[in-house]
């Protein structure tokens, strides 16, 4: 991670200058040469790595030293004015308020409009209230009368009204359905008449086309006798 303190910088650099050490120990006690060692993977790295953070603390050391430069002229300039202002005798510069700051003198004038609006009100002259009558109570007699008295039961006549009007609805319904009921009573024995003469017809017509096939055959029977008798009888010429 890359960290914008030297301090960081400065001990990353120097972990990374002991692991090369290491490194180069272990190398030399395996019997290795220099330019064995200076090919090494792992040396290369953490020397990219000494370079890499090497340029980082140029660029943070030019920071600190433009921002130390920076201060020192705004201190310079500060007491400069400051010594200006103070030959000629001029108040001090006001300081820029902050966010939230309240001006000096807000709450005092806050405080005399208040004031002097409580003695405009206390000088006004007061509407008179409006009395409010409470209800007036029931008596407490006729409440407890009323829970006293228990709910009215239903009389006999009620009752026997309610049949009658159950009774008269029950005859209604049966009026409007009656004549549906007997349209249906109609269609059944209309139904009922006529299947015994379709039955009738049925074997009647039967009965005409079993009678018209045995004349036919028994034409053509006799149709056929006739052929052979000629036939024979030409036979019996030619002899």
């Amino acid at each position: 991670m890359g960290s914008r303190h030297l301090q960081t910088r400065e001990i990353q650099k120097a972990r990374y200058e002991r692991q090369i050490q290491t490194r180069q120990q272990t190398l030399e006690d395996k019997g290795f040469g220099t330019d064995a060692i200076a090919k090494d993977g792992r040396i290369k790295h953490f020397k990219s790595r000494v370079k890499q953070i090497d340029r980082a603390i140029g660029r943070l050391a030019f920071l600190e030293d433009q921002t130390k430069a920076l201060k020192e002229k705004k201190e310079k300039a500060r007491a400069e004015a400051e010594a200006a202002r103070r030959s000629l005798g001029s108040p001090p510069p006001e300081k820029k308020k902050k966010d939230g700051e309240k001006k000096p003198g807000t709450s005092d004038k806050k405080a005399k409009a208040k004031k002097t609006a409580e003695k405009a009100s206390a000088k006004a002259p007061k509407k008179p209230k409006e009395e409010t009558k409470p209800p007036k109570k029931a008596d407490a007699a006729t409440e407890k009368t009323k829970k006293a008295e228990p709910p009215a039961k239903e009389s006999a006549s009620d009752t026997g009204k309610g049949k009658e009007a159950a009774t008269e609805k029950t005859t209604a319904t049966e009026k409007k359905a009656a004549p549906a009921k007997k349209a249906t009573a109609d269609k059944k024995k209309t139904t009922e008449k006529k299947k015994p003469a379709e039955k009738k017809k049925a074997t009647e017509k039967k009965e005409t086309a079993e009678k018209k096939t045995d004349a036919d055959k028994k034409k053509t029977g006799a149709k056929k006798s006739a052929s052979a008798g000629k036939s024979t009888a030409k036979e019996g010429e030619s002899a």
